[in-house]
């Protein structure tokens, strides 16, 4: 009886996937979008697909590069000052009402809706 060896794992994608190369389609922003595109047969157009592999060439265990660090910075600054901006408004509102002082008028106790049928 003869042993079948496994075949051996494929060592990059290429390997895995010899119809196929990754490209990218540009975001808004600059942001980068991960594709496979798929060359199929008869003639017909490649096919896209997203691309979950991730960044080739790194070693997952020393680290991966930060791809979207910068545009993450951004937003996250840009956020920080949206809530900036509306503390302020609302800081500024709150102070315009303490300096106002006691709101004065009617009687703040609720008036009866009911007939007074004592008349």
């Amino acid at each position: 009886m003869a042993t079948q060896l496994a075949p051996s794992p494929a060592t990059t994608l290429a390997d895995a996937f010899p119809n196929s190369t990754k490209v990218y389609v540009e975001g808004p922003a600059g942001v980068r979008v991960p594709m496979r595109e798929i060359t199929l047969s008869g003639g017909e157009p490649p096919l896209r697909v997203y691309d979950t592999s991730g960044p080739e060439g790194h070693d997952a265990r020393d680290g991966l590069p930060s791809v979207r660090g910068e545009w993450i910075e951004k937003r996250v600054k840009s956020s920080e000052l949206r809530v900036e901006g509306r503390r302020s408004t609302l800081n500024s509102q709150l102070s315009t009402l303490r300096s106002t002082g006691p709101i004065t008028g009617p009687s703040s106790r609720p008036t009866s809706t009911i007939p007074n049928s004592s008349r």
